[in-house]
């Protein structure tokens, strides 16, 4: 069996913000430094940077020219056929998927993965949706992704899902009726001190932003992970609804709230990020504020549902920042939740990220003042399985207990 590493990066995220992976880390792009970590555990390894046909792409040549590498060019919102065009570069029966971004995969953990999946011939090998993804790779048979494009081209109800075809292994993984799936169970365990050198370390990569705000692209739409988000959140609104967006960011989602519900107010720390959502998004029903998430300025009981996503990981006061929502919520109002889920996020890499949560300890964290009616998990980006809680990341449904005092 011949084995590929395929290292996926583009110039630009899915929300069209610089990616991490061309961020300068002592003179070199972080995939530069991906695939030179790759080339010295495996000596030998068959690599290929696959990324999206796009001009601004072609800035990867260079790195794979200089480490005697392959490069592929493919769809852009197809990374299925892309990844699957990449292994055939060096006709290999296997690939090990690595993000070009992720600085920090354990090479050890992605051995014992490589081993497993030849031992047990699985289609697919993964660490658990929970565990940070930052530091994994996935493993997988050529022959098993290609079945998969067989299975989205013939099928009605699935030939038109973007999500699955952005995130492929994901959906292998939810299918074990389709593909043999194995679950790494053997995972590291870092040391404080592993972490927090590893957190020191990301600071030269995760600074590529001067701010913690993505800019939302239109055209990037269908990938989106905060839009999905608050098409979620919109299922609860109609037109007597009364909304508050905090951290409300460049207001796309705030502006999508207001295509449905009666009043919406988007609230932001940033007055930069306030002025431009004030400009860029007009209507009836819809304003947007400077304001802190813990102490908004706006009465006892004033709004219908708050949305907050993708917050609670850089607030340091947790604790008023939920008495805040609670305050402001009216008896059995709706507080929609999301924030990245990480069974060991104590010590998070990214470092704008004060704290990531467990599903357990997120569960219980909301429960002291809500009643969580409901927790999707997202499997990556947007794609979430019915029913199915785990994922790189979480959206929580919570309801204001009438009855409750605080």
């Amino acid at each position: 069996m011949s084995t590929a590493f395929v290292v996926q990066a583009n110039f630009r995220n899915w929300e069209g913000s610089p990616d991490f992976s061309v961020q300068n880390v002592d003179g070199k792009p972080v995939v530069w430094h991906v695939v030179q970590k790759i080339l010295t555990r495996w000596d030998g390894a068959q690599v290929v940077i696959a990324v999206p046909d796009l001009e601004e792409n072609r800035f990867f040549a260079e790195v794979a020219a200089e480490l005697d590498v392959k490069i592929y060019y493919g769809e852009l919102d197809d990374v299925l056929l892309r990844i699957v065009g990449a292994a055939k570069l060096w006709q290999a029966d296997v690939l090990v998927r690595v993000l070009g971004m992720h600085y920090f995969f354990d090479t050890e953990l992605a051995e014992g993965m490589i081993r497993l999946h030849e031992q047990e011939a699985y289609d697919i090998v993964k660490t658990p949706d929970d565990f940070d993804i930052k530091k994994s790779v996935e493993v997988v048979s050529l022959n098993a992704l290609e079945r998969l494009d067989e299975v989205l081209r013939s099928s009605d109800e699935l030939k038109d899902r973007s999500d699955i075809r952005v995130a492929p292994m994901h959906y292998m993984a939810c299918r074990p009726d389709l593909f043999k799936v194995g679950i790494y169970e053997d995972l590291p365990v870092y040391s404080r001190e592993q972490q927090l050198e590893m957190r020191t370390q990301a600071e030269k990569i995760y600074s590529i932003y001067n701010c913690d705000h993505i800019p939302f692209l239109p055209e990037h739409a269908s990938n989106s992970v905060l839009l999905r988000h608050y098409e979620v959140a919109l299922e609860y609104v109609d037109a007597d609804t009364d909304v508050l967006d905090i951290a409300c960011g460049d207001g796309y989602g705030s502006k999508l709230l207001a295509s449905k519900a009666g009043r919406v107010v988007g609230v932001d720390i940033s007055e930069e990020q306030v002025k431009s959502a004030s400009e860029a998004y007009k209507g009836d029903g819809l304003e947007f504020a400077v304001g802190d998430a813990t102490d908004t300025g706006y009465g006892d009981a004033s709004f219908d549902l708050i949305t907050s996503m993708e917050t609670i990981e850089h607030v340091d006061d947790v604790d008023g920042y939920l008495n805040e929502m609670y305050r402001l919520l009216r008896p059995g109002g709706r507080f929609v939740i999301s924030t990245p889920q990480n069974s060991s996020g104590e010590i998070p890499l990214i470092p704008s990220h004060l704290r990531e949560y467990s599903l357990e300890a997120f569960k219980s964290l909301l429960s002291k003042d809500f009643e969580v009616e409901k927790i999707i998990g997202f499997k990556a980006g947007n794609l979430c399985v019915e029913g199915d809680q785990k994922g790189t990341g979480m959206m929580a449904i919570c309801k204001k207990n009438r009855g409750k005092v605080r």
